[in-house]
């Protein structure tokens, strides 16, 4: 026999308007919760008579973030569309651009790579 729990609660969720996506959520379950066999309910009494040892086992609340790998935000698409009209020019990383951004070479270096994934991701693309 299978018998399903409902538990109430709510969900907040962030929406980032720079990326466009959502970033997080949050599931809080409440104390209610409703135990159905077929459609009909059951009382938590019933339940625990069928489980072995009359104590109801502990099942965590699993759920999914949203993908980490967001989509890019305006900024870092003009960055890229930056980047990739300066790389086009030359093929090595142009780090007087870099610089001229603010960013040290290793660090441009590691955003360029975040960027470059998630392009290759599909989670951006770079129209001229």
């Amino acid at each position: 026999m299978e018998i399903l729990k409902i538990t109430s609660g709510f969900v907040t969720q962030t929406f980032d308007t720079d990326r466009q996506a959502w970033v997080n959520q949050n599931f809080t379950a409440g104390d209610e919760c409703v135990y159905e066999v077929g459609g009909d309910e059951i009382n938590v009494e019933d339940f625990r008579a069928r489980v072995v040892g009359g104590k109801e086992p502990y099942l965590p609340f699993e759920m999914k973030q949203p993908d980490a790998q967001q989509p890019l935000s305006v900024e870092e698409q003009n960055l890229v569309k930056d980047v990739l009209r300066t790389i086009g020019k030359d093929e090595q990383m142009n780090f007087a651009f870099a610089k001229s951004l603010g960013y040290n070479e290793l660090d441009f270096d590691k955003l360029c790579e975040g960027i470059f994934q998630k392009m290759a991701n599909g989670r951006v693309t770079v129209e001229e």
